[in-house]
């Protein structure tokens, strides 16, 4: 049995135990509380929720990003024609300007994808 040690949670209002927060552990776990180790198997079914909340959450995060991404292919197909009449009214900076927009935003869930894959 594992030794309770309560870790403040982010709203502080409800702890979590060691042992709950290293539960996601592969086959057994060693948890070292207090000087004392305890061998716990994991759930069977944490693995198959495990994958099923990773699974759905990074089909939404790849959806984000593509719809994020979007503006930006727009956004420079419509520089690439305009060129010249930009080139002519002198908007090089309002359209670069717009385009680094574009990208800061379509970043956001990129990094997102990132965290969820580690």
């Amino acid at each position: 049995m594992c030794s309770r040690v309560f870790v403040p949670s982010e709203t502080g209002t409800r702890g979590k135990s060691l042992c709950e927060l290293i539960s996601c552990a592969p086959s057994f776990q060693v948890a070292v509380v207090q000087e004392k180790c305890a061998f716990e198997p994991t759930p069977p079914g944490t693995f198959r929720l495990l994958q099923r909340l990773y699974i759905s959450t990074a089909r939404q995060l790849k959806r984000i990003d593509s719809v994020r991404r979007s503006p930006i292919y727009i956004h420079f197909d419509e520089s690439v024609v305009g060129t010249s009449s930009i080139r002519a009214y002198r908007r090089q900076e309002q359209f670069i300007a717009k385009m680094d927009k574009y990208i800061d935003n379509s970043q956001k869930p990129w990094y997102l994808i990132m965290v969820a894959q580690r």
